[in-house]
């Protein structure tokens, strides 16, 4: 983001809510939660109290899908359009049975729609 020109500040491993604290150009504060998956799988973990809590506007999402240690592609998303994603994942199992909700996936078909979106960040 710094190539982006702007200022960014890496929070300490393990700090909850968000990895990065950011300003835009434009002298905008905002945070970012950026979250890799590595997996060819279909989906990326997001923190439960980030999809069922209160959404914040000042909260940004980068998805980074990192896959044999190449970067594939970066998606950038609201804090409501993750929100949004999460009310669309299945919450069911096939055999009708309700999923144990103890974690917060996205599928990457309501991810991907988002692609190098940076236009959403702070100006």
């Amino acid at each position: 983001m710094r190539w982006r020109s702007y200022e960014v500040n890496i929070m300490p491993v393990g700090n909850k809510g968000y990895d990065l604290e950011c300003v835009s150009p434009g002298r905008i504060p905002f945070v970012v939660e950026a979250k890799c998956s590595t997996s060819k799988g279909t989906q990326a973990p997001v923190q439960l109290d980030h999809l069922q809590g209160v959404s914040r506007a000042d909260r940004f999402y980068v998805f980074v899908k990192h896959i044999d240690g190449a970067l594939e592609e970066f998606v950038v998303m609201t804090n409501e359009e993750v929100q949004a994603a999460w009310v669309l994942m299945e919450k069911r199992m096939s055999t009708g049975e309700p999923y144990i909700i103890n974690g917060g996936y996205l599928d990457w078909v309501h991810l991907t729609p988002h692609r190098e979106r940076w236009d959403k960040l702070p100006k």
